[in-house]
């Protein structure tokens, strides 16, 4: 009977998972404002002026919606959307596994050529696309170190120890 008791534990566990899961539905229609500025697929603003956030870790995006909500980050376009609406932690976790349940490449699709225009055009918004600009490597460097680094850590592929 005893060996028993951790297979019903297991199987009690496997049940509860779903009342756990986010609602991504609803993620994805609070996503619709986010999408403004963001995209529609989270890829952030086509010249940079906004942050890629489709695909983060769902933790990171809550992280970072609290931290507007409670002013700890300093964003000011960021406050209408998280202070008016009041946004409430159930709507930050359902947002978040939305964002963070979309793949967005990062090289160039391949066509077919039966593919029509809208599907072309569907794949090149999923499709990360990031200016270049004249620029001093050095200077940028030093400024990476000294103001983005603490976060995006050194080599900027982040700090979290999932990565």
């Amino acid at each position: 009977m005893q060996s028993l008791r951790p297979f019903r534990l297991l199987l009690l566990a496997l049940f509860a998972l779903p009342a756990f899961a986010q609602d991504l539905a609803k993620g994805k229609d609070i996503n619709g404002t986010c999408a403004a500025c963001h995209g529609q697929y989270g890829a952030g603003g086509k010249k940079g002026e906004y942050p890629r956030i489709g695909g983060q870790r769902a933790a990171y995006i809550e992280d970072q919606l609290r931290s507007f909500r409670a002013r700890k980050r300093v964003n000011i376009p960021m406050y209408p959307y998280t202070q008016e609406r009041e946004l409430p932690d159930e709507d930050i976790k359902d947002v978040s596994a939305y964002l963070a349940s979309i793949e967005l490449p990062t090289k160039w699709p391949e066509f077919k050529d039966s593919d029509d225009a809208l599907t072309r055009l569907t794949a090149m918004e999923k499709v990360m696309i990031v200016p270049r600009v004249e620029g001093n490597i050095d200077n940028g460097g030093a400024i990476y170190q000294k103001q983005c680094a603490s976060c995006h850590g050194k080599t900027g592929k982040g700090r979290a120890s999932s990565r």
